[in-house]
């Protein structure tokens, strides 16, 4: 039994949190190309990917907790990772699901690009922008900033749930 279920952890964390690692990834192309359907997909599947990844942390209780000698729900390097994994969870909930929502929904709005500076023998052209485009422009490039922060953070915390897993410290 513990076989199938180590098994069974290791490949749903494979096909499971690797995407939701990688998604926000992908998403930023979506912001940056102003594809507004292609961040609201990735809020979608980011959310799917987050709630079905609750299966491997269940499958990883069912791990540490069959009747195996190598490992016991009260290793530190079993409660540091299931630690790490519920930050990363609520942070992909409760907040980068909702920026990709907020992203998508600007998107749709019909945010103005940045003025973009003449370069070189260019004639300079006049650019104009109403202070709501520009509060707009600016929220969502706070949007994609939190968006790429988080993205980063939680695949960091998700490299270091398997290092922990690999290298086993403190047992």
């Amino acid at each position: 039994m513990f076989t199938l279920l180590l098994t069974l952890h290791v490949l749903l964390a494979i096909f499971l949190i690797g995407p939701l690692a990688m998604i926000p990834m992908t998403a930023m192309r979506s912001i940056r190309k102003r594809d507004a359907s292609a961040v609201g997909d990735a809020a979608r599947q980011t959310t799917v990917y987050g709630l079905a990844s609750i299966v491997v942390f269940l499958l990883g209780f069912g791990v540490a907790g069959s009747k195996s000698n190598r490992f016991s729900l009260g290793d530190p390097w079993i409660t540091i990772s299931m630690t790490l994994y519920v930050i990363a969870l609520v942070l992909v909930l409760a907040v980068l699901v909702p920026d990709l929502r907020r992203a998508a929904k600007l998107l749709t709005a019909g945010v103005p690009d940045a003025p973009k500076p003449a370069k070189g023998d260019e004639p300079e052209e006049t650019v104009s922008a109403t202070a709501s485009e520009l509060a707009e422009h600016a929220r969502l490039s706070s949007v994609r900033a939190r968006v790429s922060a988080i993205g980063g953070l939680v695949a960091l915390l998700f490299i270091a749930i398997i290092v922990l897993m690999v290298t086993k410290p403190f047992s």
